[in-house]
């Protein structure tokens, strides 16, 4: 399987930022994830996994439980799911909060200066 022998190739490829201090390297296992959704579809509000939702000029009504919009793209359905998983995985640090004082106290500064010159 391509994706299989692509996967393999590319976390050889990451090896040496793994463990590099200056990065934050942040894996996603898109195939796996992919494959959930054809051993459980019902999980993900998916009923079909082989068919288009499109075929030629014929869209069908209910393109929220197909897994492929075409032949190749998968739905909004599966987009928004994916998002939600990468989302669950990857975690922003929040601006510490003396920051975001020291930067309002400033901006409050500066448009008062603003009144005052005016």
């Amino acid at each position: 399987m391509i994706a299989v022998e692509y996967n393999a190739l590319l976390s050889s490829a990451l090896e040496p930022f793994r463990n590099d201090p200056t990065m934050d390297l942040i894996e996603i296992d898109a195939f796996s994830y992919f494959t959930s959704i054809f051993t459980s579809p019902e999980k993900f509000g998916i009923t079909n996994t082989s068919d288009p939702c499109v075929d030629l000029d014929i869209v069908c009504s209910n393109p929220n439980e197909f897994l492929f919009y075409d032949g190749l793209h998968p739905t909004v359905t599966f987009h928004q799911q994916f998002g939600e998983f990468v989302a669950s995985q990857v975690t922003v640090p929040e601006p510490s909060s003396t920051i975001g004082i020291c930067i309002a106290t400033g901006m409050g500064l500066l448009f008062s200066k603003r009144k005052i010159f005016q």
